[in-house]
């Protein structure tokens, strides 16, 4: 008893000390919050109940260790799964005494494996509601022809700013160069030349501000189109996918005493002389195939309606496959010509070729969900795990009939996604191959999957493989829904087939991997590493970096693969137009090339491809 009360008498004098040392704290914010917590979450037992995101519809009820007015922390055990960083998480509620406080939206900001009992730390933001990964869209559709882009050569750098927010959170900055009502290109400041290197084509940039003598005249979305390195300079052209710049209004508008802040400018909409006549042409016998196909289709739904559900579908299934023959050699017919006809035009013949296709022809083509994901990027890029699912899956998708028929034509017919669907027998076959010539060797094989996406052929693999068993897989992404989504389904093809694979998922951004200062020791030791998604979005000098790194991460004889688009192949163009969809091409050639400049002369080389001939495959053995 006399133990109990001399720790209370030093207890008291502690507290005492540290009241006293209060206002001679260097961090008051940090003690602020910490008080904060400490008397919300000593003061009574708190709890906060947690919608999973995989699988859906699932709870968890955890008790709250950690509590403020912007987040809280709690424990969660292994075996219940883990929260990955950059996670939404929609409508938590925070239950103390009897009161409960509903949070629409949080974001999940670490989780930390604890020492003691090998369970998860997990630390939650509150936000307001607002999610950078889900696309707003456009609000209108675009004009038909592109305004000229006007050079801002009247004034300094300090009074033509560009900032924005990439996917991965990175706050970046640059130079407007020139703009116009719905296209921008800018320079991005040399002291941001390391990180910008990571920026991806396609990729949907948030919080993009364009502020020109002070006067902010963009806030929103922006779509990257164009990325280039000229003169040791990073020049990116984006598609402004919010809403447009009044130009006129810049253009009329005086800074710093100069009549015009913009010089060589012409009228603010060009003349629609300047679309091609071929390709005006083409659009138009599209738009006219397509309306009337909706037409029919429409006209066919509409009398299926007064069908009992189940002869309706038997209908639909009848009607969609007598359509698809002609609809999809008509359309291949108009998007080949199509594709010919603008494959050689400059950059900016292509910004208002675009703006025209996507103003005649945008309404048609985003009814197919495909189409729409695409252009919308809810991700913040093109080519995400979702998209990548809907070519592996039945293609039938959509709100009517012609939406279907459409969908299963971007997903299943044309020859880009058929090069996608052969992908997964190339990948199974590497695959099998390395884990039998390990198991001949009485170990295990160790895969690594890097913008791993859905992961469908580690499914496959699992589900066919018995030596599925003796392997070791870990799947890398920067998408924490994409990783979830693995996790949930490589978890169910493990209990129906009964393996025992051991799996790794990792939420791992790439310009992390290949910093030098990462440690990677878990990855270490691969004896297949294959990222077949990720380069046709890099340039030459991340792929280098990143091939690089994923080299040195090769067990001794292990193999690296690495996909990438071929140029030559028709679609790329109507792809581009529709559902602004941007890669950086590269022949086999190109990534011989880059190969050799990322690991010299040493390894063994060479390049392989799919029946298609569209998608190109790196080899590279250690």
């Amino acid at each position: 008893m006399d133990i109990d009360l001399n720790k209370e008498k030093r207890h008291e004098s502690k507290k005492k000390a540290e009241v006293q040392n209060i206002p001679n704290r260097k961090n008051k914010k940090r003690d602020k919050r910490h008080e904060i917590r400490k008397d919300t979450a000593q003061s009574q037992k708190t709890s906060v109940t947690i919608p999973l995101p995989f699988p859906k519809g699932v709870k968890i009820v955890k008790e709250v260790t950690d509590l403020s007015e912007k987040g809280l922390a709690f424990k969660m055990a292994r075996e219940e799964g883990f929260l990955l960083p950059g996670t939404t998480i929609k409508n938590l509620v925070i239950c103390y005494s009897d009161t409960k406080v509903e949070k629409p939206s949080a974001e999940v900001m670490y989780a930390i494996p604890t020492l003691e009992d090998g369970s998860f730390k997990i630390g939650i933001k509150f936000t307001d509601g607002t999610n950078k990964r889900l696309a707003l869209g456009r609000k209108a559709l675009t004009p038909a022809v592109r305004p000229y882009r006007f050079d801002l050569i009247g004034l300094n750098h300090q009074n033509r700013i560009i900032k924005f927010k990439g996917h991965n959170g990175q706050q970046y900055s640059g130079t407007l160069k020139n703009i116009s009502t719905y296209g921008l290109a800018f320079e991005l400041y040399k002291s941001e030349k390391t990180p910008t290197g990571y920026l991806k084509l396609s990729e949907m940039l948030d919080q993009f501000q364009v502020i020109i003598g002070g006067e902010t005249v963009y806030d929103g979305k922006a779509t990257i189109a164009n990325l280039r390195e000229i003169n040791g300079k990073t020049i990116v052209g984006v598609s402004l996918t919010h809403k447009s710049i009044d130009v006129q209004k810049i253009i009329d508008q005086e800074f710093e005493g100069k009549s015009t802040a913009l010089t060589e400018w012409a009228p603010t909409l060009l003349n629609i002389e300047r679309v091609n006549h071929s390709v005006k042409a083409i659009v138009a016998d599209m738009r006219f195939f397509l309306e009337e196909v909706k037409a029919r289709l429409d006209l066919e739904e509409q009398k299926a309606r007064n069908e009992g559900l189940i002869h309706r579908e038997k209908i639909e299934k009848t009607v969609l496959l007598r359509f698809e023959q002609p609809v999809f050699n008509c359309l291949d017919r108009l998007i080949i010509e199509f594709d010919e006809l603008v494959q050689n035009l400059d950059e900016e013949q292509h910004t208002y070729h675009r703006e025209y296709f996507q103003k005649q022809l945008g309404g048609l083509i985003w009814l197919s969900p495909f189409a729409k994901r695409s252009y919308l990027k809810p991700l913040g890029y093109a080519g995400d795990y979702e998209m990548m699912h809907m070519i592996y899956r039945a293609p039938y998708e959509g709100e009517t009939w012609f939406a279907k028929l459409l969908n299963k034509y971007f997903c299943n017919h044309i020859p880009p996604s058929q090069a996608i669907r052969n992908r997964l027998p190339f990948l199974l076959e590497k695959i099998n191959r390395i884990v039998e010539k390990k198991m001949h060797g009485q170990k295990g094989a160790r895969i690594m999957s890097v913008a791993c996406g859905p992961a469908q052929e580690i499914v496959e693999f699992i589900k066919n493989n018995e030596s599925s068993d003796q392997t070791e897989i870990t799947l890398v992404d920067i998408e924490p829904e994409a990783l979830y989504y693995c996790q949930d389904k490589v978890l169910e093809a493990k209990a129906h087939a009964g393996r025992n694979t051991r799996i790794n998922i990792y939420y791992l951004p790439l310009h992390e991997l290949i910093k030098e200062s990462v440690k990677v020791n878990e990855l270490e030791s691969q004896d297949l590493i294959y990222s077949v998604g990720l380069f046709d979005y890099l340039s030459d000098r991340v792929s280098i970096k990143a091939i690089s790194t994923l080299y040195k991460l090769l067990s001794p004889n292990g193999l690296l693969i690495i996909g990438n688009y071929d140029p030559n192949y028709h679609f790329k163009w109507f792809l581009a137009y529709g559902a602004e969809w941007f890669k950086f091409y590269r022949t086999q050639a190109d990534l011989l090339r880059v190969a050799r400049e990322a690991i010299g002369e040493g390894p063994k080389i060479h390049c392989e491809t799919e029946p298609t001939g569209i998608d190109n495959f790196l080899i590279v053995q250690r």
